[in-house]
């Protein structure tokens, strides 16, 4: 988040075609760290519902 309000704010201070280049990287960086994080997340949760569900039936036993 940190991130993005930082991009925000540098967004309104562009001026030269050079600038919006490397802000548009910058934007291009994040959203791929973003979806990195997004798949690590869904992995573990993953993990964790299944650890959770056998924990659940070991119980049920």
């Amino acid at each position: 988040m940190k991130r993005k309000k930082a991009l925000k704010k540098k967004r309104e201070t562009l001026k030269t075609p050079d600038q919006v280049r490397e802000y548009r990287k910058k934007v291009t960086r994040l959203n791929k760290d973003i979806d990195a994080y997004e798949k690590r997340n869904r992995a573990f949760q993953k993990k964790a519902d299944a650890y959770n569900k056998a924990i659940r039936e070991k119980g049920e036993e």
